[in-house]
């Protein structure tokens, strides 16, 4: 029989696994059985498997990282079937080790030796791509060509949100709360990436990220807004968590707020230290949410923030097929 085999992608921060559908051929035998894939590209936070529609593979057996899949890209045809271009055989009696990087347009570097992937100088933004990777080894061919690749994506970078709202009493006293700039900064916008100490079976290791050049400043920060009137309910200050890299440890990172309450025009400022908040730093696939409310011109609870993997409250594991 000619057996079809697909690979089953997935996040670990946010547990959602991709799969194809099998089909079954005759084929003269066990040797030429083959295999297939399945991929997404997507703009801000993956959440789920409708956020994907394209990955990158590399993959080969007999300690060769890449002979079989070298920058394979693996995208959802129009019947909604994970398939690449050409045609590609599970060898028998063959252990083979497949990796894959998320998403399809950012090329990272790939050692085909190791088996890692890195990045230099790579720059986030204001809507950057979730970064993602995953490994899939050692899988003996005579045992589980028959079987989907299991791929478990995980975050390469940390989200960070910032959930803002003015205390209800103050807004029904005197009328509205508005920020009038809100900065964040401290943070670096650009930094290498080194997968050597990613671990396919410790979701811990997820590799190491290393600040390059300056850390953004007060005054040239891309983090910020202006004349923001706040809800008594609570709204991402930027309209959505942010995708940072996760070095806060080693860093001093600020947010500043300006803000009048009701009729008064005094500007009111406060500066909040987070790495002071958070000591332990950010880790990556992890989710930070920092409230804050403003309660009058002299206290605004800024809480430390609650801490998550991407998968709280996403619905457990979700299989696509």
């Amino acid at each position: 029989m000619k057996i079809r085999l697909y690979i089953i992608a997935g996040m670990i921060g946010c547990m959602t696994l991709l799969s194809c559908s099998t089909t079954t051929t005759d084929a003269p035998d066990a040797a030429e059985r083959l295999i297939e894939f399945g991929t997404s590209v997507s703009r801000g936070i993956v959440e789920t498997t409708k956020d994907m529609n394209s990955f990158l593979v590399w993959g080969g057996y007999d300690g060769e990282k890449s002979n079989t899949f070298a920058e394979v890209q693996v995208s959802k045809n129009p019947a909604n079937v994970w398939a690449y271009e050409g045609t590609r055989y599970w060898a028998s009696g063959k252990m083979y080790d497949f990796y894959a990087f998320y998403p399809a347009d950012i090329k990272p570097e790939f050692n085909s030796t190791s088996g890692y992937f890195s990045l230099n100088n790579y720059t986030l933004g204001n809507a950057d791509r979730d970064l993602m990777a995953a490994a899939a080894i050692g899988l003996n061919s005579d045992t589980e060509a028959t079987k989907p690749v299991p791929f478990l994506f995980r975050h390469l970078l940390t989200q960070v949100d910032f959930v803002v709202n003015a205390d209800p009493e103050t807004v029904n006293l005197v009328g509205e709360v508005k920020i009038t700039s809100a900065r964040f900064y401290g943070i670096h916008t650009t930094a290498n990436y080194d997968g050597s100490s990613f671990d396919a079976d410790d979701t811990s290791l997820n590799g190491v990220w290393t600040p390059v050049g300056e850390a953004v400043t007060q005054d040239n920060t891309p983090f910020q807004v202006t004349d923001y009137v706040l809800g008594t309910t609570g709204k991402s200050l930027f309209n959505a968590p942010l995708l940072l890299f996760p070095m806060l440890k080693d860093e001093s990172v600020f947010m500043d707020l300006k803000y009048t309450i009701g009729s008064d025009p005094t500007v009111y400022s406060r500066t909040f230290n987070l790495s002071v908040m958070t000591p332990g730093g950010w880790l990556s696939g992890n989710s930070y949410r920092y409230r804050i409310t403003i309660i009058d011109n002299d206290h605004i609870l800024f809480e430390k923030p609650t801490v998550n993997q991407w998968n709280t409250g996403i619905g457990g594991i979700i299989i696509v097929e």
